[in-house]
């Protein structure tokens, strides 16, 4: 009798645990993590955010591609940088998205979960 009962509290406890700490990064979800304001707010903060004063010639790369996760609360984490030849700015950029707190969580089954953002961000040559 006490192997079960030890057995079953193990078993409630586990799943008690597993239910209030998911923390696993989510990539079905019913609603992709979202920038307050859309894609042209988050451009626009990216732009007030960096001090990057370059002229860009035609012939060089003006985009930075990033992959970031958006935390549970709206908080980014974990980015990285992912184009192949990084542009001037983009320890700049990744900066100032590590300070950027206007995300809205993906969600799934109406909860907040964790899910990975990858984008480009384009620079005007």
């Amino acid at each position: 009798m006490k192997p079960l009962l030890t057995t079953l509290f193990l078993l409630i406890t586990t799943l008690a645990f597993s239910q209030n700490s998911d923390n696993r990064i989510h990539f079905k979800v019913d609603q992709l993590a979202t920038y307050h304001g859309g894609y042209e707010n988050f451009s626009k903060y990216i732009s007030e955010n960096i001090n990057c004063k370059i002229k860009i010639s035609k012939k060089e790369k003006n985009e930075v591609q990033l992959r970031f996760i958006v935390e549970k609360n709206g908080s980014v984490n974990k980015i990285e940088l992912l184009s192949e030849k990084p542009f001037v700015c983009s320890e700049q950029i990744a900066e100032a998205l590590k300070k950027c707190s206007g995300w809205k969580p993906a969600l799934k089954d109406n909860k907040p979960v964790r899910s990975i953002v990858q984008m480009d961000i384009n620079f005007e040559k």
